[in-house]
C-alpha cells in the first residue's frame, strides 16, 4: 500500500478525498501558480491539512506540485518566482542563485534518459567557499 508523507489516513481515504475534492472543484484550464496551460494538472492540498474547504485545494502543473511540496522551495506570490532553502547556510533565496545540475540521470526503471532540472542543494554563494577551503588544503604536488 503506498504511503502519503502527510496524510494520516489510509490510501483508500487519500483518494477517496481527492476524488470528493475533485469532484466538487472541477479541472481548470491552468496551473494556479505558474499559469502554465498545456500540461497534466495535478490536484495539491495548500496547507497539509487535508481538509473538505474547497480554498484549501489548487490545480498544479507536476513541476509546481512537486515543488510546492518541498520544504527545499518556497513560492513568492508577489513575484511569481520560486525560491529555494539552501542547506549550508540555511538562508531562503532566489533559485538563479544556485547552480543548475549538469548531465543526464538516467531512470532504472525504465532505462530511459532523463534531464536534470534541478539545482543543488548549496547556492552559489556557498558552494564558492566550500570550494576554496578545498583547494588551500590540498597540498601542493612536485
Amino acid at each position: 500500500m503506498k504511503k502519503y508523507k502527510r496524510f494520516k489516513g489510509s490510501a483508500t481515504e487519500y483518494i477517496n478525498l481527492h476524488n470528493r475534492i475533485k469532484g466538487k472543484k472541477g479541472i481548470p484550464s491552468k496551473c494556479y501558480l505558474c499559469d502554465k496551460a498545456d500540461c497534466k494538472l495535478e490536484l495539491a492540498n495548500l496547507t497539509q491539512k487535508y481538509t473538505e474547504d474547497l480554498s484549501d485545494w489548487a490545480y498544479m502543473c507536476g513541476s509546481c506540485h512537486k515543488r510546492y511540496d518541498s520544504p527545499k522551495y518556497h513560492w513568492k506570490k508577489k513575484t511569481k518566482e520560486w525560491n529555494k532553502y539552501c542547506t549550508s547556510c540555511k538562508k531562503i533565496m532566489p533559485e538563479e542563485l544556485f547552480y543548475k545540475r549538469q548531465g543526464k540521470v538516467i531512470a532504472t526503471s525504465n532505462g530511459k534518459e532523463y534531464e536534470w532540472l534541478c539545482s543543488t542543494t548549496w547556492c552559489k554563494k556557498c558552494t564558492k567557499i566550500w570550494s576554496k577551503s578545498k583547494r588551500d588544503l590540498t597540498p601542493v604536488l612536485r
